[in-house]
């Protein structure tokens, strides 16, 4: 990564985000509806079902050229379509140029660790999508993310920022990959039993579903990739971004119902951008009030 300029490695980050995006479109308008493979058959139009060109198909590109509108039958095309690749372009881009900033900071470059971070963002985009159109978070998003944040820790260990040290337990090895594995494991089961227990007691207080299954299993998800100290803030900063826009939709809408996915997904977005300096923050504040320990959990 050293071999190129940064502004190189921040413009192929956001041209792969787009391309990126243009399927996460399709994941967003496929996955929930459940008729159709999101491999197959190719992107047609909602309206007159005519398959979509490839040149009809460059990310945000031919939304501007089209006017926004279908070749064939003239139908408006949504919003939403450049919306998700410019979000997913920008959110590559700032995650390359944060692993830019790990490197210029003294750290050792990683293409592996960016690659995840970035596939993590992806998918968080349409879960988030999904959730607050269809308020569900659907199973195929979910459960392979468990097992990919699993495996992504062993493969890249830098993955986890605060990995566990299974050497200090007593257990006698020495091996980053299994630290981060560890980390990763702790984190899904930390993050599915805080958000399962919310689900429970919440049910009990309130005599409703107070929380979805699909946000449960989105926050084991989370915790596999980021660990469990970032399940703790998550749930933090989820519930903070949360309830700022519950009040805004309450007051416009009295609508009082809250996706929760979508504000699990902003707030792993901050700590997959700024974790380092969010993580640093936080543990600096807790140590005063924990006995020396950096985190309450």
């Amino acid at each position: 990564m050293t071999d190129m300029p940064p502004v190189f490695w921040i413009a192929a980050a956001a041209v792969y985000g787009a391309i990126l995006g243009s399927f996460a479109n399709v994941c967003i308008y496929r996955l929930p509806r459940r008729c159709l493979s999101i491999l197959r058959p190719r992107s047609a139009c909602p309206a007159c079902r005519a398959p979509i060109a490839w040149y009809d198909n460059i990310p945000v590109l031919s939304f501007l050229l089209l006017g926004a509108r279908c070749r064939r039958c003239r139908a408006p095309i949504s919003w939403r379509y450049p919306a998700v690749e410019v979000l997913t372009a920008a959110l590559f881009a700032l995650a390359m140029q944060a692993e830019l900033d790990r490197s210029a900071a003294g750290a050792s470059p990683s293409i592996g660790r960016v690659a995840v971070d970035c596939a993590l963002l992806g998918a968080l985009v349409v879960a988030a999508a999904i959730d607050f159109e269809f308020r569900i978070i659907p199973d195929e998003i979910t459960k392979p993310g468990v097992v990919a944040g699993l495996l992504a820790s062993a493969a890249v260990p830098d993955l986890q920022r605060l990995p566990l040290r299974l050497a200090s337990l007593g257990v006698d090895v020495a091996s980053p990959r299994l630290d981060a594995l560890a980390t990763a494991i702790l984190g899904a089961v930390w993050g599915w039993a805080l958000l399962k227990a919310v689900q429970v007691f919440g049910e009990i207080l309130f005599r409703k579903e107070a929380m979805g299954l699909g946000d449960v299993k989105l926050m084991a998800m989370l915790g596999a990739f980021l660990g469990p100290h970032a399940v703790t803030l998550l749930f933090f900063l989820g519930c903070c971004f949360g309830s700022v826009w519950g009040g805004i939709q309450f007051l416009v809408t009295r609508d009082r119902y809250v996706a929760f996915g979508p504000f699990l997904a902003m707030a792993a977005g901050v700590l997959v951008l700024a974790g380092d300096a969010v993580l640093g923050f936080v543990g600096r504040y807790f140590a005063p009030l924990t006995g020396g320990h950096a985190w309450p959990l």
